[in-house]
């Protein structure tokens, strides 16, 4: 059967260890950056991440969530006296 499954395949978790840093080092980095169009750029990235439990402990590990709410905010900021 060319289409079988096959069951004793199984995912080495090191190997998305890397990328997986990368791609939260790179979300941290855009963070970090005071310009309000990189919390755009990351927001679906980030959300499809956090379900993930791994991602979750690596973003908040970098400092990834003080970044976050320092954006958070700094956006509420100005709408406060609207």
């Amino acid at each position: 059967q060319p289409f079988a499954i096959d069951r004793s395949y199984r995912i080495n978790h090191s190997s998305v260890e890397e990328p997986l840093q990368a791609l939260i080092s790179w979300i941290t980095s855009q963070l970090q950056s005071s310009g309000s169009s990189s919390l755009s750029l990351v927001t679906p990235t980030l959300t499809g991440l956090m379900s993930c439990p791994e991602a979750r402990m690596a973003f908040a590990n970098s400092g990834g969530i003080g970044y976050l709410s320092r954006h958070l905010r700094n956006g509420t900021k100005g709408t406060k006296n609207s």
